[in-house]
């Protein structure tokens, strides 16, 4: 595939799908450069972002929509500008502002909800940054109890298909867990609180065996 010339190369990344040229960009540094060329213009380019904010007593789930990325390329990676275009968003300067989620928007309509288990606080200031590792970083400012987001850095690692189904799988994975331990802890509380519906060993035991037998309730060891 070398010896093509990188004109036909490029021509034929043109049919490929996103996972496939993340993958592409993976095999050489020509091919890389070639596959980040095809990504920004028939992927990232028509992407959107969603982030999700909220300010306990101020602000319910807001979000914050992101649109018209421009890709900017580095010695070690690329990344997505977008830019906010609607209003300023009310806050209470005194109180810490939270962002727990986040969307992926594609031009095919196909949605990518990640939360964050722990929130991403922000402390509002004239000069407000906050950072999800790895994922974006948003720059913005706070005036007049008023937050206006001004622009969101995003890796563009970010809006690799296989990465976010990834993403997602590990969510749902954690979610299960954590209505697991719900479900535990709630059948241990309901334990406590009406003792009928547990069975001692004793009882247990004597239900067991015969009436003339004597019983002597298990130890746990």
């Amino acid at each position: 595939m070398t010896d093509l010339p990188l004109e036909i190369i490029d021509h034929i990344l043109t049919f490929a799908d996103a996972s496939s040229l993340y993958e592409l960009g993976q095999v050489s540094h020509m091919l890389r450069s070639l596959s980040q060329r095809q990504l920004q213009k028939q992927h990232i380019q028509h992407a959107s972002l969603r982030l999700w904010m909220h300010q306990p007593g101020t602000m319910a789930h807001t979000p914050m929509d992101f649109t018209q990325p421009i890709c900017r390329s580095s010695s070690d990676q690329v990344t997505a500008e977008f830019k906010y275009l609607n209003q300023p968003l009310p806050i209470d300067p005194k109180k810490p502002v939270f962002i727990d989620g986040c969307t992926v928007i594609f031009s095919t309509r196909k949605h990518y909800g990640l939360t964050y288990p722990n929130p991403i606080m922000m402390q509002p200031g004239d000069d407000a940054l906050v950072e999800k590792k790895g994922q974006w970083t948003l720059y913005g400012e706070s005036k007049d109890a008023a937050f206006t987001p001004l622009r969101l850095s995003c890796d563009t690692r970010l809006f690799n298909p296989i990465l976010l189904d990834a993403m997602l799988r590990q969510q749902t994975i954690q979610l299960q867990e954590r209505l697991l331990k719900r479900q535990l802890h709630a059948r241990s509380t309901m334990a406590l609180i009406d003792p009928k519906t547990t069975t001692s060993a004793k009882d247990s035991c004597a239900a067991s065996k015969p009436l003339d037998m004597p019983c002597t309730p298990l130890l746990s060891s």
